[in-house]
């Protein structure tokens, strides 16, 4: 697993994640853009995936799905509406979605944030859709942190504060290491930090 986190600031949501990921019994840190958790799309989107790897790399593949409304930006509508389905439809295709007892919804095995300018969301295993107006964080280095999200200082400079949270749930959490990176979704430019 991993942990990404991110965080609204006036304008704009940051983002911080880990690089650790796992091939088997082996462990190693992906330092190309292309790999990162936290992926950029040309519209100005910035989506992140936790958990299962090959669904996260099938759903990072299409950033064609990742639109936003002409008008209205991204909203909850337009993710339900408009991204989910190809998602779903995605997923059944190549057989990734578990199964539960009969009546239960279908689940993915990742989570989703996805943010555009000022808005911040999570598309839950369930595919449910859950709008934030502050902050989250997701995988399995994400239980160490979210106290300290929830008291990060706006005023001061939130890759800082952001980098000291990645560096705890390194120290809690054997799959989560540096080197991090973080973005946000005005300048939409990568920064790396050693741990």
């Amino acid at each position: 697993m991993s942990v990404v986190m991110a965080v609204k600031q006036g304008d704009r949501i940051w983002f911080g994640a880990d690089t650790q990921a796992t091939r088997g019994g082996d462990r190693y840190n992906q330092l190309s853009p292309n790999d990162f958790k936290v992926m950029k799309f040309d519209n100005g989107v910035l989506l992140s995936a936790t958990g299962e790897t090959v669904t996260s790399q099938i759903l990072l593949a299409h950033p064609e799905w990742f639109t936003v409304d002409e008008e209205k930006g991204l909203t909850k509508k337009h993710i339900v509406t408009k991204i989910i389905p190809k998602i779903y439809e995605m997923l059944e295709a190549e057989e990734l979605l578990e199964r539960g007892d009969k009546g239960t919804p279908p689940i993915m095995k990742c989570t989703l944030l996805l943010a555009y300018e000022d808005k911040l969301f999570e598309i839950c295993r369930d595919l449910q859709v859950i709008r934030y107006e502050d902050y989250q964080a997701t995988g399995s280095g994400s239980n160490a942190v979210n106290y300290g999200l929830s008291r990060i200082d706006k005023s001061k400079d939130i890759n800082e504060q952001l980098l000291r949270l990645l560096r705890i749930s390194a120290k809690h959490d054997t799959n989560v290491s540096a080197p991090f990176i973080f973005i946000n979704t005005k300048d939409l430019k990568f920064t790396v930090k050693e741990g």
